[in-house]
Formats: structure tokens, sequence, C-alpha cells
């Protein structure tokens, strides 16, 4: 039953995307919105406490946004589709060298790399049809230190993440603040090989999947405001529930602050947060302050 109603949802959408007499087109492209970031830090301590450590930092970011509308015409009325296009990637390698325990290691900070495109169709209400398809993984191996040795946890499309969302969006755009929320039916699939921590069923220990899918509902929310002149502020928000068990959630926050200090110099202080209970039973986090050199590009 379940599965049937999935099928009648998206089989709707087609029809309703498809019912469109296309007699002419045009494409507009809008403005991009393109943020670089790099930032560096070191540290270099020698006292009775934590012994001599040296440590050294380096992060760099890249997000690229780009929307276009294309516009056809159907029985003499003008409508719009609107695709905004997202591309992101995230890197960083923290190295560590501890003399009082005789080791050192590098070791990767920022770890992402993913793309996501949402297709819309602005019908004139509070809500809007909407399809999006997105997919994330990390680009180089991830370690954690364990008995003072490295072991490998990820590696880059192992695992990798893949969405596809059919639902309604609601959106508010000012010269302050740009504010999306979409909520709709989702269909998740987590595919991995070697490192299957997020696919494995341990209900089944004989057998080690590499294929999980799951369908339910996902919301979505992004917002860009800005608080005061030199302070920014960027957040994601998004929630995804199982159709097979409507108690629990996946959620992933992530927060970034953005403090102008001069031209591009300003000082990044990032956040995210992220609950699975299937992964963990406590909150996961990943906390930064950097200060470094921030290009925000809006043509």
């Amino acid at each position: 039953m379940r599965n049937f109603i999935i099928h009648i949802i998206i089989l709707l959408f087609v029809i309703a995307f498809s019912n469109i007499e296309v007699n002419a087109q045009k494409v507009t492209l809008h403005p991009y919105d393109l943020r670089i970031s790099m930032a560096v830090s070191q540290t270099a301590v020698n006292d009775w406490k934590q012994g001599e450590v040296v440590s050294f930092d380096w992060n760099s970011a890249w997000d690229f946004r780009k929307s276009a509308s294309f516009d056809f015409s159907e029985n003499m009325k003008n409508d719009s589709l609107l695709l905004r296009f997202r591309f992101y990637f995230a890197s960083g390698v923290l190295y560590k060298n501890d003399k009082k325990n005789k080791y050192d290691y590098f070791l990767p900070t920022d770890n992402i790399f993913g793309s996501e495109a949402v297709l819309v169709e602005p019908l004139g209400w509070k809500l809007d049809p909407f399809f999006s398809a997105s997919f994330f993984t990390q680009i180089v191996p991830s370690f954690i230190v364990a008995n003072k040795e490295l072991q490998m946890t990820a590696k880059f499309w192992d695992p990798v993440t893949a969405q596809q969302t059919w639902g309604f969006e609601y959106s508010l755009t000012d010269t302050e603040k740009v504010i999306t929320s979409r909520l709709g039916i989702s269909l998740k699939q987590i595919r991995a090989h070697d490192f299957t921590q997020m696919t494995d069923d341990r209900k089944t220990p004989e057998i080690k999947e590499r294929w999980k899918p799951d369908s339910g509902i996902q919301w979505k929310s992004e917002a860009r405001v800005k608080l005061i002149p030199t302070c920014d502020y960027k957040g994601i928000l998004d929630l995804f529930t199982t159709f097979d068990d409507m108690t629990k959630c996946v959620v992933t926050m992530q927060n970034e602050f953005k403090f102008s200090i001069w031209g591009y110099l300003a000082i990044l202080f990032k956040i995210d947060l992220s609950y699975d209970e299937k992964i963990a039973s406590k909150t996961q986090y990943v906390q930064s302050a950097r200060f470094g050199i921030v290009v925000d590009t809006k043509r």
C-alpha cells in the first residue's frame, strides 16, 4: 500500500510537469552566488600539561549556486519553471605532532563534496510544487585515531548518499534575507562497499548490507540572512523520517556566521549538528572558528 501511494504521487507530479504545450522556449540566467573561503591556523604548545605539541590546520571551501528560469507558452499564458542548482565542496587537513606520545599524523577535517538541483513550478500560490535531487560524499579518505593508529572510516564514493524529493516549497525573498522551506515525499539511497556503517543492518549480523534504500518524508529549510552590516548567517535544517518508523528522525543542521573585518578578510564560525540513532545514540557535531579570506561573489 505504501509503495502504491508513492507511485501515485510520483505519477501526478509527472503529469503536472509534462502537461505543457511548448510553443516557445526562453532561458533566463539569474545572478549566481559564489563563495570561496581559505583559512590557515597554526598551534605550538610546550608545557607540563600537554607536553610538546605542534599542529597545523588548513581549510578551503567552494560553494556555487546557480539558478535559471525556463519560460514556456501554454494556452496563451506564460508559465515558468525555476531551476536552482548548487555545487559545493569543502576540504581541510590537520597535521599534529605530539612529542610526548611520539606520534604524528595528518587528518582530514572538512571533507565533503556534493550537488543539489531543485526544479520549481511557480504557480503564484503560497506553496509551489517542486522536485529535487541531490547527492553527497567525501573527497578524500577519512580516518579516526584509535590506539595511536589511523583507521580508515570512509573514502570517495564509499559511502555516497543520494536523495530525491517531490513536494511543495515556500519561499521568502527580500534585500536582507532569502528563506526557502520544502516538504515532500522522499526516496533516499545510501551505497557503500567497504565502509558499511550507514548501510549494514544490525539485525542481520551474518550479512553485510551495502545498499540501504528508504522512503519517507523530508523537510528541508535554508536561510541566508544579513543580521547586521558586518555579520551574515547561512543555515540549513534537514529532517528525514521513514514511513517504517515515523517516531525516529534523521536531523542535520548546518550553521555558519561570517564576520567581515576588512575587505575579503573575515572570521567564519561554523557548527554542524547531526543526529541519526542508527549510527550513534547522541548528537554528533563539528565546530570550527577560522580567520581567513572569504570571497562572496554575486553576479
